[in-house]
């Protein structure tokens, strides 16, 4: 009886166990969503401000017959346009290296595989209940096996117990107390 109470308690633990990890699983996917959505935000962000740049770099180039605009900043005589056309180069530099800096830190976002991840969780957890469910299994058959071949059911109990070690190791094994609990 004792242990039929524990087998309950241990299945009731299992299954807030796999609550659990399906809760996890959940929150995983949801922040594995934000995560992409963002990571789609800067890459299309650094998209418009590259479109940016190069459609005001071609306008100047346009303007003044060049296409270095290095080249372009050296040959301007006034002040006021030459240092409108310093800014504007500093402005791209700066937004060239916020577009680099912004695709290296994309680059460097771990790759979640959330779906992947929560399976593992999840499975990890049900392979465990099918294993133990069919190591408990296999000690009723093994068990009534022995029975029915005419030992009295104390050996047929530590039979049962010697082949189940036997087949799944030694830690699949079980105490006598246990095996009274479990094999009555």
């Amino acid at each position: 009886m004792a242990s039929k109470k524990k087998l309950k308690r241990d299945i009731r633990r299992l299954e807030a166990a796999l609550q659990d990890a399906e809760r996890k699983r959940e929150q995983f996917r949801i922040r594995f969503k934000m995560l992409k959505k963002d990571h789609e935000k800067l890459g299309n962000a650094a998209e418009r401000v590259v479109e940016k740049t190069r459609k005001k770099v071609g306008n100047l180039s346009d303007v003044l017959g060049l296409t270095n605009l290095e080249l372009a900043e050296s040959k301007i005589e006034g002040t006021a346009l030459k240092k409108r056309i310093v800014d504007l180069l500093q402005e791209n530099r700066e937004k060239e290296q916020r577009i680099v800096e912004l695709q290296n830190q994309a680059s460097e976002a771990p790759q979640v595989k959330g779906k992947a991840v929560g399976r593992a969780k999840v499975s990890g957890l049900a392979t465990a209940q099918r294993q133990a469910w069919k190591r408990h299994q296999f000690l009723q058959d093994r068990f009534e096996f022995h029975v029915e071949h005419g030992l009295d059911k104390v050996q047929a109990r530590l039979a049962a117990n010697s082949d189940l070690v036997s087949k799944f190791g030694e830690e699949a094994g079980y105490s006598d107390d246990q095996l009274d609990g479990i094999l009555m």
